[in-house]
C-alpha cells in the first residue's frame, strides 16, 4: 500500500497547514516540517503556518538582535527571515520549508491536512479561512483546554471491569488531560 493509500486514498500529495504559532504551534510545525522534508512522496515539501501577525522587537539576547536592530518588526518576517520565532519559541532553529503567514486564508488554501493549535480567543478568526479549504482535508485539532466546550473534544475510554464484566465510558477528561496542564 502507498503512502498516499495511506493517507486519505488520493494519489495528490498532502498540503499541510498548522493554524497557530505560539510555542506549541511554533514546536508542532517544526516537527511537521521536518517530517514532510523526509517524506516527500506524501508531502508537499513547504509547510504554511498561519501567524497572528504582531509587530516584535527582537530581544537583544538573540543571536538575530546585531542583524536586525532594535526596530519593531512583522513576526511573520523574522520567523521567514531567521527561520525562529523569537517571541514563543526562542533559540530553536525552525526548517527551512517552514513558512510564516498571517492570512489564514492564503495559510489554508488548497491544504489537505490542517493542524489547529491555538488559544481559544483566536478561534473567531478561523471563519476567515472556511471558505478556501478544500473539500478532502483531514482536520487534527489541539485546543487550549480553556476553550469553547463546543470545540474540546473530550476523550472517551472504555474501561472493561473484570469483576462483573460491566463495560463503563469514562468521559473525565481532566484525568485524561495531558501532564503540560497541570
Amino acid at each position: 500500500m502507498t503512502g498516499a493509500a495511506l493517507l486519505g486514498g488520493h494519489g495528490k500529495k498532502h498540503k499541510v497547514t498548522v493554524v497557530g504559532s505560539g510555542n506549541w504551534g511554533s514546536t508542532i510545525s517544526k516537527i511537521v516540517a521536518e517530517n514532510a522534508k523526509l517524506y516527500k512522496d506524501l508531502f508537499e515539501p513547504e509547510v504554511q503556518m498561519w501567524v497572528f501577525e504582531e509587530d516584535v522587537v527582537i530581544p537583544s539576547d538573540s543571536k538575530h538582535a546585531a542583524t536586525a536592530g532594535g526596530e519593531p518588526q512583522k513576526l511573520t518576517h523574522i520567523i521567514n527571515k531567521y527561520h525562529e520565532n523569537v517571541k514563543y519559541l526562542p533559540g530553536i532553529t525552525l526548517p527551512s520549508n517552514l513558512i510564516a503567514n498571517p492570512s489564514i486564508h492564503d495559510a489554508v488554501k488548497d491544504s489537505t491536512i490542517l493542524i489547529f493549535n491555538l488559544p481559544h480567543q483566536f478561534i473567531h478568526n478561523l471563519h476567515q479561512g472556511r471558505q478556501c479549504v478544500r473539500r478532502r482535508r483531514q482536520p487534527v485539532q489541539r485546543v487550549d483546554r480553556r476553550g469553547p466546550r463546543h470545540l474540546r473534544r473530550r476523550p472517551v475510554r472504555r474501561q472493561h471491569c473484570q469483576r462483573d464484566c460491566r463495560r463503563k465510558v469514562v468521559r473525565d477528561h481532566h484525568r485524561l488531560r495531558s501532564p503540560d496542564h497541570g
